[in-house]
């Protein structure tokens, strides 16, 4: 059976080929938890939409591939727009706190991590990976924009709020030996901290990073299962013997 695929939302919805939206819609479904489903509340959803001319037959998708892709940029704009505007009055140093969340990116782009469908929940991630801890979202509010996965990467990178911050960052670490995406993005945000600081000269927070690196290795090193983790272990670790040498 061959579909047309569309993007309303931030979900695909797909139709049989050869049924038109003003015709016969029972064959109109809803691509959510990784499976198709005809829930009402998203057929009818998108129905007002094609009613009132915001979505037609010219924005079929050819195939599911190609609309989960586009769908991934969508969602990955959203993402990315969502964390800067929550982030706006908070700085990093003496910039914008934009500047830290690109460094992170950035990390893994250079490492090949580019957007697409497959690679959204660790970007989307990225982008948010300080929002629990630095914004006032709510869990609830969190899931209802970004769903379970994505709150569960970014509440294994979030802070104990409770002690110092050797304590705090041990409540970190508890929870993030349990996700390998949440140590992915937890070792590209601390290559982007470390190599800002090495950059800027920031003396204080060089030998704060470096002083952190043999826990992190002892809480991290034995666990990691993905290829990409490795390699950002090892960056860090290379990263990290720069910085030594700096305040040598």
């Amino acid at each position: 059976m061959y579909y047309d695929y569309y993007i309303f939302n931030n979900l695909v919805y797909r139709l049989k080929k050869g049924n038109k939206l003003h015709g016969n819609v029972s064959t109109l479904q809803v691509f959510e938890s990784n499976k198709w489903s005809s829930k009402p509340k998203y057929l009818k959803s998108f129905m007002n939409q094609y009613v009132t001319g915001w979505i037609d037959e010219r924005d079929a998708i050819p195939n599911f591939e190609e609309a989960k892709e586009q769908l991934a940029i969508v969602k990955y704009n959203m993402v990315k727009d969502f964390a800067i505007e929550s982030h706006r009055n908070q700085k990093y140093g003496i910039y914008n706190y934009e500047v830290h969340l690109t460094n992170v990116i950035s990390v893994f782009f250079r490492n090949s991590v580019f957007i697409s469908y497959e690679n959204y929940p660790i970007l989307a991630s990225a982008w948010l990976h300080d929002i629990l801890e630095d914004t006032a979202i709510s869990k609830e509010e969190f899931i209802d924009r970004f769903g379970n996965d994505i709150y569960n990467i970014v509440w294994s990178l979030t802070d104990g709020k409770e002690g110092n911050r050797v304590e705090k960052k041990n409540i970190m670490y508890d929870k993030l030996v349990n996700s390998q995406n949440g140590i992915i993005v937890k070792l590209a945000d601390r290559i982007a901290n470390l190599e800002f600081s090495i950059i800027n000269q920031n003396i204080k927070h060089i030998n704060r990073y470096v002083k952190e690196n043999k826990e992190l290795n002892i809480r991290l090193s034995n666990i990691i299962q993905t290829e990409l983790g490795s390699k950002l272990l090892n960056d860090l670790n290379l990263l990290v013997e720069q910085g030594t040498a700096y305040l040598d």
